[in-house]
């Protein structure tokens, strides 16, 4: 900063010029910390404890893309694989086994019946049910290419059609 206020040194006392220059770098420090508190609010960030959550994420974040860059890890391709959690692969054996899932309340009695016969995670249901009633749309609709891509067994994917048709959430196939 003071390389930049030099010229206009010459024109003031040296203790003059060093107050000037203090003062012109602490405005630039304040607008800096002005401009990344507004960044924090963009992203949701409204309290300072959150702040250093969000920097450690962001560390975090910024490594994983420099690894991905020199090839140290695969980049991560968001699909519908990758919208499940480790719980998803892992299959309920009754009931009682489900209500530990999430997702588990956003079943009805019936969607809960359905998982445990399929022996399905609430989550992974819940996607595959959201696929194939959007699959379904698109096909109704005329629209090529709409389609979701899910990876269900057969099995799976005709108790769930099923299942969806008899509720009204699909239509009858004419």
């Amino acid at each position: 900063m003071r390389a930049i206020l030099q010229p206009v040194g010459r024109f003031t006392t040296f203790l003059q010029f060093d107050k000037l220059a203090n003062m012109m770098t602490k405005c630039n420090n304040l607008r800096e910390e002005i401009v990344e508190l507004q960044m924090l609010r963009d992203n949701g960030i409204t309290k300072l404890d959150d702040k250093h959550e969000y920097e450690i994420q962001q560390r975090k974040r910024e490594k994983r893309k420099i690894d991905e860059k020199i090839g140290n890890t695969p980049p991560k391709r968001l699909s519908f694989n990758s919208l499940r959690t480790h719980e998803s692969n892992v299959a309920p054996k009754t009931e009682k086994d489900i209500r530990d899932y999430t997702g588990f309340r956003n079943l009805t009695e019936m969607e809960k019946e359905l998982c445990v016969s399929l022996q399905m995670a609430p989550q992974k249901y819940l996607g595959a049910k959201m696929c194939l009633i959007r699959n379904n749309l698109s096909r109704d609709l005329g629209i090529s290419g709409g389609g979701s891509k899910s990876e269900l067994s057969t099995l799976e994917k005709m108790r769930i059609t099923e299942y969806l048709r008899s509720a009204g959430y699909i239509a009858l196939a004419t």
